[in-house]
């Protein structure tokens, strides 16, 4: 009978078969069982070129070399071998066997695994897996499959997809890209597994005391969480962070000693190296930063964001500091400091607030300020309730309190002085020393450096007061070019916006008393009321533009719309009603009521002194009480001479009954019956030095009663010498 052969080639001889041969024929079969045990071979994929085709692992009966034959195939070269396409390679069927092979190509192309026949199991080395595989194959016959038992020998770099590692070793460097999924152990790196649930330690001693029960906690670096028994929902991430935990729950520590003394306390959380490092029983804090927080042991509440911040608070509570060394040398509690160095000398100062660079930077133990914005109150230090918001604002401010400073550069140069108020970029900018100011609007009091008690709202108002003291400006531009004067009074948009050494004004309205310069106790009320006054003083002007042409004249009053808008230089006159005397220029002395223009004048005053005026041609009655009380004191009077007139001119007298016209165009009676004389019949009696009629103004004669009187003394005189005459006869 002759001999058969295996699926991988060995040669079964028959008793008998082979003398001569059947030793040589048995070491052949012996070295053929070697190498399926234990060999390797080299099987190239290129044979029939580089691009897409098949390779056949056929055996060889009998004969050594058949790369089926080996238990280590190595698919392309020792050094990977270039393909372009992708490659098939087939195994002899019935054989049920496994297989340790490698793809050895280049290139991104897919090597797949299967049958010589048949519709069994394949499999694919993907395009980029080029390490090894263990593989089966089943024998099963017509459909012999070949798969995949997911056990590799990683060396080098490996890729393992969707795999199942059941108790692995890693030595050297391990890369996971992608999830990796530990259901129901441990991930431990160094030391002891930690008991508890849920547990990951990784790192030299981390999580590693013997009596833990605490779950889900997180633990990665040498050290870390190494003191922890029943403290649950801890993350410690650093070398030694919550490093002296034992009972602490809800813990964040991610930095070297990070939160590293705690011990007991809850719901802390420390980013950054030694970030509240001695917290010792503190909760509820926050520290994010190199040194934040890092000598705070019981103080809680706290939050502290940046390198150094609150770094040397131990015991205080509800402080909040944002910002590089924010209240870094801070002892005390409720502080708010937000930018870098923002109250960073505090140190029992308390109930401050500070938002930005540099913000209250010098403050060591003044309470209860606020400082918004970069340098803002940056070199206050023990003054306290002072309010600074805007850029450099109150930035000088060392010892002054109860200030209040918002606006870019508010306050800016103040050191000393208290119960200032400043709102508006600029307000009070130069104001050193001076208390009890108050500026709001832009440029307000900008200018002011010593001087106290002014009140400015407005913008530029009162923004080149240097030292002029207790003055009060609202509206825009009012007494803006003040310096020195004081205790002026201005409302109304450039009301005294000219004055500079003028005290004691009061101007109310637009542009009232606009241009005085260093007139003084001036009453301005009404829009461009004495707004042409520059050096004019002791006048007061009430009502729309009243006395608006008013340049040096003093000492009048002037009441009414738009009274006296000529009166220049006048001065000492009193001046009442709408339009009143508005043609007035120069006079001095004068008074008058009711000289309206719309009206026609009982007199045109323009340069006149000394005048008295009631009234205007359409009044038609005026009332007293008693009569006048007209002054006669021989004291006062001079250069006497007698009367030339007496009965002869009595007699000559045409008394009438008359009513006034509407006017000189309109004949239409209006007021009373009157009995009176007709001015031209008695001037022409009087003759050319009329006394009885007033010829000043031609065109508007005026009769003067009183001085008929002694006329009618003469007449009476006369006729008694002729009534004697006669009865001497």
């Amino acid at each position: 009978m002759a001999s058969t052969y295996t699926d991988l080639g060995v040669e079964l001889m028959v008793t008998g078969e082979n003398a001569g041969t059947w030793g040589t024929k048995t070491n052949t079969n012996l070295n053929l069982i070697e190498q399926i045990s234990g060999g390797y071979a080299i099987q190239t994929l290129n044979a029939a070129g580089t691009g897409a085709n098949t390779t056949d692992l056929a055996k060889a009966d009998g004969a050594l070399g058949a790369t089926v034959a080996s238990r280590v195939i190595i698919l392309g070269a020792v050094s990977p071998q270039a393909i372009t396409g992708n490659k098939i390679v087939t195994m002899p069927v019935l054989t049920e066997n496994f297989y340790i092979i490698k793809n050895s190509t280049s290139g991104a192309y897919t090597v797949q695994l299967k049958a010589a026949s048949g519709s069994g199991a394949t499999v694919t080395f993907s395009t980029t897996e080029k390490g090894y595989k263990i593989i089966y194959l089943d024998g099963v016959a017509t459909n012999t499959g070949v798969y995949d038992v997911g056990i590799a020998t990683l060396t080098g770099v490996e890729t393992l997809t969707n795999k199942t590692l059941t108790s692995p070793v890693a030595t050297g460097t391990v890369d996971i890209n992608g999830n990796l999924d530990v259901d129901g152990g441990t991930i431990k790196l160094d030391g002891n597994y930690p008991t508890g649930t849920n547990n990951v330690a990784l790192g030299d001693t981390a999580l590693d005391d013997g009596s833990l029960s605490g779950g889900s906690n997180t633990a990665i670096g040498s050290a870390a969480l190494t003191a922890n028994t029943t403290g649950y929902y801890n993350v410690a991430h650093g070398a030694s962070a919550l490093g002296a935990n034992t009972t602490g729950v809800l813990n964040t520590a991610i930095g070297k000693s990070a939160l590293g003394a705690n011990t007991t306390a809850n719901n802390n959380t420390a980013v950054g190296t030694y970030a509240l490092d001695a917290n010792t029983t503190g909760y509820d804090n926050v520290a994010h930063g190199t040194y934040a927080l890092t000598d705070n042991t019981t103080g809680t509440r706290n939050t502290a964001i940046g390198k150094f911040s609150l770094a040397n608070s131990i015991t205080n509570s509800n402080n909040t500091a944002v910002g590089f060394e924010s209240l870094c040398a801070n002892t005390a509690s409720k502080h708010t400091a937000v930018g870098d160095n923002s109250l960073s000398s505090n140190t029992t100062g308390y109930c401050n607030t500070a938002v930005g660079y540099l913000s209250l930077t010098a403050n060591t133990t003044a309470s209860n300020n606020t400082a918004i914005g970069v340098n803002s109150l940056c070199a206050n230090t023990t003054a306290s309730n002072n309010t600074a918001v805007g850029h450099q604002s109150l930035c000088a401010n060392t010892t002054g309190a109860n200030n209040v400073a918002l606006g870019t550069c508010a306050l800016n140069a103040n050191t000393t002085a208290s119960n200032n108020t400043a709102v508006g970029l600029n307000s009070l900018k130069a104001n050193t020393t001076g208390s009890s100011n108050v500026a709001i609007g832009r440029t307000a009091l900008a200018a002011n450096t010593t001087a106290n008690n002014n009140t400015a709202v407005g913008y530029e108002s009162l923004t080149s007061n240097t030292t002029g003291a207790g003055n009060t400006a609202l509206g825009l531009g009012s007494l803006r070019l003040n310096t020195t004067g004081d205790c002026n009074t201005s409302i109304g948009r450039y009301a005294l916006a000219n004055n500079t050494t003028g005290d004691c004004n009061t101007a109310v309205g637009y542009t009232s008393l606009c241009a005085n310069t260093t007139g003084a106790n001036n009453v301005a009320v009404g829009k461009d009321s004495l707004n042409a006054n520059t050096t004019g003083c002791r006048s007061v002007a009430l009502g729309y533009s009243s006395a608006d042409s008013n340049t040096t004249g003093h000492s009048n009053v002037v009441v009414g719309y738009l009274g006296s808008t000529s009166l220049t230089t006048g001065t000492s006159n009193t001046l009442l009603g709408n339009k009143n005397s508005n043609q007035l220029t120069t006079g001095t002395n004068n008074h008058t009521l009711g000289d309206n223009p719309d009206y026609t004048k009982i007199f045109n005053i323009i340069t006149h002194d000394h005048r008295a005026i009631i009234g205007n041609n359409s009044t038609t009655n005026a009332y007293v009480k008693v009569s006048w009380t007209v002054t006669s004191d021989l004291r006062d009077k001079t250069n006497f001479g007698n009367v030339p007139h007496g009965l002869d001119f009595i007699n000559k007298l045409k008394p009438v009954s008359f009513q006034f016209r509407k006017s000189r165009e309109n004949d239409t009676p209006r007021g009373d019956v009157r009995y009176g004389f007709k001015a031209q019949d008695i001037l022409a009696l009087e003759g050319d030095n009329p006394v009885i009629i007033d010829t000043e103004e031609p065109e508007h004669l005026k009769y003067k009663g009183e001085h008929l009187v002694p006329v009618l003394v003469n007449a009476i005189k006369e006729l008694k010498a002729e009534i004697e005459l006669l009865k001497n006869k």
